[in-house]
């Protein structure tokens, strides 16, 4: 969710808060590996609203399908990273001609109805993200909270993944886990989690 600044990776909506509530009348939320061998790996996780984890299944069991995902990963990080607001040169420099379902990449973020609403919002995150003008837990609190000020990613999910991520850690040293995140994603997670206590 952070790494991408709170959208779906293919089409730059936003995931909606209600994904996260449990109701499966509303949608869940649906964590989606790239590579269906590495189950449990940190960097190969995409996060898609319900519609989209039956199509991407079909692509993780096949190696050019696992390229084109990591393509659309690295290219969401190479434009969460620049220094400044993107704009929609940006975007196509960065995706080129990537096509995902038959569909560039850049035209499934550029044609969305609502892309310069998106846009302006999105530039903002990726500030909040990269400078940590606010914490991670003030991100999840002010973008993904219910029209009643609910946060059901902070109440139903902080505390399980931490507990978590911290078993994951204090194993890092003893076990070779790099098959699982990187000691750039190690440090990406102790600095989330506010997990300094277990270096």
């Amino acid at each position: 969710m952070i790494r991408f600044g709170g959208i779906n990776p293919l089409t730059f909506e936003r995931l909606s808060p209600e994904f996260f509530d449990g109701d499966r009348n509303t949608g869940l939320y649906q964590p989606y590996h790239i590579d269906s061998s590495l189950n449990f790996c940190f960097n190969a996780i995409l996060i898609f609203d319900p519609m989209w984890h039956g199509r991407f299944n079909a692509l993780s069991i096949i190696d050019l399908g696992i390229s084109l995902q990591k393509e659309l990963r690295d290219g969401v990080l190479e434009l969460i990273s620049i220094n400044r607001d993107i704009d929609e040169r940006d975007i196509r420099r960065v995706f080129g001609g990537l096509t995902i379902f038959n569909k560039k990449v850049a035209d499934w973020w550029i044609g969305n109805l609502d892309f310069n609403n998106l846009l302006s919002s999105w530039n903002l995150d990726r500030e909040f993200i990269r400078t940590k003008k606010i914490s991670y837990l003030e991100f999840f609190l002010e973008s993904f909270k219910l029209s009643n000020g609910e946060s059901l990613i902070i109440d139903r999910y902080w505390d399980y993944a931490k507990e978590t991520i911290s078993a994951f850690l204090m194993l890092y040293n003893e076990y070779d886990l790099s098959y699982l995140f990187t000691d750039a994603d190690k440090d990406f997670l102790i600095e989330h989690f506010k997990l300094e206590d277990l270096i």
